[in-house]
C-alpha cells in the first residue's frame, strides 16, 4: 500500500504541475497509463476497507488535496472545496473506466472539457 500510494503522489504532483503549466498532453497520458500498467495490484488493493490500509480512500485524499490547493491559487469563490471533491471524483471515476475500457484519448479530452467547465477556466 505505501509503495502504491508513493508512487501515485509522484504522479499526481507531476499531473498538477502539468496542468498548471499548461501541459495537458504530456501530463494527462503519463497518468492515466502510469496507472492503468497497475491495474492489477491497484485494483486488489481499492478493495481493503482497512482504514490504515484504504488505498481507494488514500487516492481520493491525495486527488482532493492539490485539487484545493489547486483552485486556491487559481480561483475565488466559496465553493473550493465542493469543487475539489468533484474534481478528485473526476479523475478517481475516469481512471476506473480506464481499468476497464483502456486508455482513449477522446474520452481523456472529454474529461478535460468537463474539468475546463467545473472550473470555469480556459
Amino acid at each position: 500500500v505505501d509503495q502504491q500510494l508513493s508512487l501515485f503522489s509522484e504522479i499526481v504532483e507531476k499531473r498538477f504541475n502539468g496542468l498548471i503549466s499548461g501541459q495537458f498532453e504530456a501530463t494527462v497520458l503519463h497518468f492515466y497509463q502510469e496507472l492503468v500498467t497497475r491495474q492489477p495490484i491497484l485494483q486488489a488493493l481499492f478493495q481493503i476497507d482497512e482504514p490504515e490500509y484504504n488505498l481507494k480512500q488514500k487516492f481520493e485524499t491525495i486527488l482532493y488535496n492539490h485539487w484545493l490547493a489547486y483552485l486556491n491559487e487559481t480561483t475565488e469563490g466559496h465553493y473550493q472545496e465542493l469543487v475539489a471533491q468533484i474534481g478528485a471524483s473526476i479523475v478517481f471515476d475516469t481512471l476506473n473506466w480506464s481499468f476497464v475500457n483502456g486508455i482513449d484519448y477522446e474520452a481523456l479530452h472529454f474529461v478535460e472539457g468537463i474539468r475546463k467547465k467545473v472550473l470555469l477556466r480556459p
